[in-house]
């Protein structure tokens, strides 16, 4: 699958995997084994969680102290998250939340066992990992206003269902695609009414991020054949734009699609007589 699209996946997820969650599949696949597999996750993944310049406690804590030592409290911020242990999958490990910096003296004071961790002992000179961020509320792929949990784009606004909108159009029309819709006038997915010998100059921006285009099947009512009328050109990527000019000199109804998202992008064009 390296260098193909996977539509499928992105679509429902509203965006592609971002290089670390690839690195890290990478190095789940290409390992003999899935516990290797994981250990390796894991070491490069407290690897990239590592501070810069790398933190390390300068005294021992116990499961009850509120204030840590470091060598170095340079960078931290307030009510962000810290890691101690979790090296290894075996390993136990302890979330906690910066709750006030001295960076003279390297004196954080901290909330312990954050983010349903335990609250643990810690030896002196362990390293200190930048921690995770806090799980979303809303819906794994991102509802509309809200904030992805893994780069991934917000979902669009659901599609309207029942009948669609009647939308009758002359002359220079603007036909957006978003992922993954048709759009014009604030309906989704309509109907095109356009009345015979009309001429219908189509501007199709791609307002979303995947690739769109814009085919009229023509009268014959079925798609990649001789009648059909297809956008220029007929892959239209995020952020560029093509054209379509219609004419037709008779009453019909046909329908119209986008090929690369067909049971989703899709509605009818009515020519009246």
């Amino acid at each position: 699958r390296v260098g193909t699209l996977m539509p499928p996946w992105s679509r429902d997820e509203n965006g592609p995997l971002n290089d670390f969650q690839i690195e890290q599949l990478v190095l789940l696949i290409t390992s003999e084994f899935s516990e290797e597999g994981w250990e390796h996750v894991v070491e490069d993944g407290n690897h990239s969680d590592q501070f810069g310049p790398r933190k390390q406690l300068a005294a021992a804590v116990g499961p009850g102290d509120t204030t840590i030592q470091l060598n170095d409290a340079s960078g931290l911020i307030v009510e962000d998250a810290l890691r101690i242990g979790g090296d290894t999958i075996d390993e136990a490990y302890e979330v906690l939340i910066i709750l006030s910096i001295d960076e003279d003296t390297g004196s954080v004071e901290v909330e312990r066992a954050a983010m349903g961790s335990k609250a643990l002992s810690h030896e002196a000179e362990v390293e200190v990992y930048n921690g995770p961020l806090a799980p979303p509320d809303g819906p794994i792929i991102g509802a509309p206003g809200t904030v992805p949990p893994c780069g991934q784009k917000n979902a669009e606004p659901e599609a309207a269902t029942g009948s669609a909108a009647i939308v009758s159009i002359s002359g220079d029309v603007e036909f957006k695609m978003s992922d993954n819709f048709f759009g014009l006038d604030e309906a989704i997915n309509p109907t095109l009414e356009i009345a015979a010998e009309d001429i219908v100059n189509f501007t199709i921006p791609n307002v979303g991020t995947a690739i769109h285009n814009l085919r009229f099947a023509g009268p014959d009512g079925e798609y990649q054949t001789d009648d059909d009328f297809v956008s220029d050109p007929d892959l239209i990527s995020g952020g560029e734009e093509g054209t379509l000019e219609f004419t037709f000199g008779e009453a019909a109804t046909f329908p119209y699609r986008c090929d690369f998202h067909p049971t989703e992008m899709l509605g009818e064009v009515t020519v009246t007589g």
